[in-house]
């Protein structure tokens, strides 16, 4: 069970971390398209 409990959220801290880094990542190509354009 422990086992279990450790993979689980070992697997949603990845999740987590993934779609932040995703986030960010769109957020600084938009503001760096946003400062080519201007």
């Amino acid at each position: 069970m422990i086992a279990f409990f450790n993979i689980s959220a070992t697997y949603f801290m990845y999740l987590f971390v993934e779609i932040l880094s995703n986030n960010f990542y769109l957020f600084t190509i938009k503001k760096f398209t946003q400062k080519l354009n201007f």
